[in-house]
């Protein structure tokens, strides 16, 4: 019975499937001698001899053709044929370029006043000046930096010199709350309206604060880059500082400090800077101690205010905006801004946007007991010139691309090219002994000072070992590294400069820190063609002169393990022996 069923079901399917492929066959005329789709002429033209056979083969299939319609002609240009009015186009911006040759120009810019020119003639010089930073330095010494882009969104940021270098015994933590108090209510919006508002128009809004910087910055398309200045303006001008809101947020920064000793990736560094610099300037953890939190009131809070937020000490940074619509933006909410605080002398006025002050480095040896079976971590560093010696030379450059060229890696990582694996710290370090787990070269620059090192973290009692194969990086790259090295190191920090360049927050961020930190804003293509010019004596040279100063040793060392003081890496580098 089922095998008669099953056949019952087959004739069923068999029929249906003919049924369809009559339907399938009188709606696309098929014919036993034509292909199945006819040719654009055979439409056009029903009387042809292709197509009478086609009607005769559906006619015989039983199929009644409906009438074919004349194909009516596409009011679009096809894309092979350039559009009628391109020459008109190219030939008025060749006219304009001839008209204005200065607008080409790459160098930065300063004004003192708003331009009055046309909307026309501001947004065809516009387009000609993108990839150029202009700059404005208001008279209460507000500087404005802003990079027109072609995109309608805009990264917008407030940059004050400010932060933990600046920091007293009294004050100790006020820039760590000051910035968590961002985005609070104020004299004109309350803490509900200015996160609702934000919620609405922006994107990427933070606050952040640093040694030397502290900064705001949100992403916004341009049409609210108005309110973004106004509620800037407001957080540090007139702040309610709500004391829930102050002591809640006193108590994340106190949760922040636990967290911050139960990470040795993130305190040792603070150690390491703690130990070159002594207990003060960029000495200053990032993260006060829970009883310098306690001392810090509201009161603090307005007086530091008072004395940093000032006029010289701001930078202003936007890309996607029209710079003249920004300076306006600027001098219609932040003029009221005093040039210096009240009780700063006349010298520390007329001092210029950047620091002058050089931190005093101390260097020395800061070893700290690890947990039994725990990983081992060590920090070696040197001292150098910062980011203000590159109007003099350019040494600096030579330290980033020695960084590139020592590179580094993990034990496990994941992704592709372009991650310095075949680097040499990553090669001969993290390769040759397994129980390496990191080894990467850094490089933190300030203004006026930075720190060159290498990073090692190995487990229990390996330590010792890993530290004799990074010296022997460092002390034998002088008959190790080639000309191919040096240029492919080069091309790699060019390459991720370019390639961060491409984010507009990144843009901001560059074009702040550079005026705060220097006074003065580098183009990308001046930083690549000082890179350029470097060539392998530059970088050996560097790395001398780093090997003749007095290092800085930090680590979480345990009681199985070795590792090298201050003192030891000197006699080693004089030496040349490891053991």
């Amino acid at each position: 019975m089922n095998n008669i069923i099953k056949g019952f079901r087959t004739v069923q399917a068999a029929a249906a499937g003919q049924s369809f492929l009559a339907n399938i066959t009188s709606r696309f005329h098929v014919s036993s001698n034509k292909s199945l789709l006819f040719s654009r002429d055979d439409l056009k033209n029903p009387s042809s001899p292709s197509s009478a056979t086609a009607s005769s083969a559906a006619t015989t299939a039983g199929a009644q053709l409906p009438p074919i319609k004349k194909l009516q002609q596409s009011p679009f240009s096809p894309l092979s044929e350039p559009h009628p009015r391109l020459a008109e186009f190219v030939q008025q911006a060749a006219n304009n370029i001839v008209n204005n040759p200065t607008s080409t120009s790459t160098t930065t810019s300063t004004t003192t006043s708003t331009s009055t020119t046309s909307q026309t003639q501001t947004t065809t010089q516009s387009s000609l000046n993108f990839n150029r930073a202009d700059t404005t330095t208001l008279p209460n010494g507000i500087r404005v930096i802003s990079q027109q882009t072609n995109e309608n969104a805009c990264a917008v940021g407030l940059y004050i010199r400010c932060g933990t270098k600046y920091e007293t015994p009294d004050n100790r933590g006020v820039f760590n709350l000051l910035e968590k108090m961002t985005f609070k209510g104020t004299k004109n919006e309350s803490t509900a309206d200015i996160v609702q508002k934000y919620e609405t128009v922006s994107n990427n809004a933070m606050a952040s604060s640093s040694k030397d910087i502290m900064q705001i910055s949100v992403e916004v398309l341009r049409k609210d880059v108005e309110y973004i200045m106004r509620s800037f303006a407001d957080q540090i001008t007139c702040p309610l500082f709500q004391q829930e809101e102050f002591d809640e947020k006193k108590m994340d920064a106190m949760r922040s400090f636990d967290m911050l000793l139960s990470s040795p990736d993130a305190f040792l560094p603070e150690i390491l800077h703690q130990t070159a610099y002594g207990d003060k300037d960029l000495g200053h953890t990032t993260f006060a101690k829970p009883e310098e939190y306690q001392r810090i009131t509201t009161d603090t809070l307005r007086q530091a205010m008072q004395n940093y937020f000032i006029g010289k000490n701001i930078v202003v940074s936007a890309t996607g905006i029209e710079h003249k619509h920004l300076v306006a933006y600027v001098e219609k909410y932040f003029s009221h801004i005093p040039y210096a605080a009240p009780l700063q002398t006349q010298q520390q006025q007329q001092q210029p946007l950047g620091n002058s002050d050089v931190p005093q480095y101390i260097g020395g040896t800061n070893f700290i007991m690890a947990e039994p079976k725990s990983e081992q971590a060590y920090y070696l560093a040197f001292p150098f010139k910062g980011l203000r010696s590159l109007s003099e030379s350019k040494e600096l450059l030579a330290g980033f691309v020695l960084q590139s060229l020592l590179g580094g890696g993990r034990d496990y990582s994941t992704g592709g090219p372009g991650k310095g694996m075949q680097s040499r710290l990553n090669l001969n370090v993290v390769y040759r002994l397994q129980q390496v787990k990191v080894c990467s070269a850094f490089f933190n620059v300030y203004s006026n000072t930075s720190l060159f090192g290498v990073h090692v973290s190995t487990d229990e009692g390996y330590l010792i070992h890993a530290l004799y194969l990074v010296l022997e990086q460092l002390l034998g790259l002088r008959r190790l590294i080639t000309d191919e090295e040096v240029e492919r190191a080069k091309r790699q920090q060019k390459s991720m400069i370019l390639m961060n360049l491409e984010l507009r927050n990144v843009l901001c961020d560059d074009m702040a820190r550079q005026l705060v930190s220097t006074g003065i804003w580098r183009s990308p293509e001046e930083i690549c063609s000082g890179m350029d010019a470097l060539t392998k004596d530059d970088i050996l040279r560097f790395l001398d002169n780093l090997l003749l100063t007095n290092p800085t040793v930090v680590g979480f060392i345990g009681d199985k393990d070795k590792a090298l003081s201050s003192d030891d890496i000197k006699k080693v580098i004089r030496s040349g022996k490891f053991k």
